[in-house]
């Protein structure tokens, strides 16, 4: 899920570059820490204006940097009659969901609406 460059993509495969520390921040909030990256979590930046090639409509892109504000805070959903599949909510942006584009497998925010938007919490033993 991230690569060494920072950038956040969906992967078929959990190889180590996809494991992430769920890091419990108060108030119902998690925050999302590589396990390979350090000090690095899964932040949302709000960008100028939205690039239309990733299919994004709200001008949230998906990446990996030193925890330092609310963009790298997020609350977990159950989702009602899917058991196990939780939405991951934008602390900065309340009614915007971690999404993947499934097109480019690219994640990024956007208003839950679609599917793409539910995830599974796995247990990495």
């Amino acid at each position: 899920m991230i690569s060494d460059q920072g950038t956040v993509q969906a992967s078929r495969s959990i190889s180590g570059w996809e494991v992430l520390q769920l890091v419990r921040c108060g108030k119902g909030m998690v925050s999302f820490k590589s396990t390979w990256l350090g000090d690095a979590y899964l932040s949302a930046e709000e960008r100028a204006s939205p690039a239309k090639k990733t299919g994004w409509s709200d001008g949230w892109t998906v990446n990996c940097k030193k925890s330092c504000g609310k963009c790298e805070q997020f609350r977990i959903h159950p989702s009602k009659g899917n058991e196990g599949i939780v939405f991951i909510e934008l602390a900065a942006s309340p009614g915007k969901f971690l999404s993947i584009n499934q097109d480019t497998q690219e994640v990024g925010i956007q208003g839950c609406k679609l599917g793409w938007e539910q995830f599974y919490l796995v247990v990495v033993r």
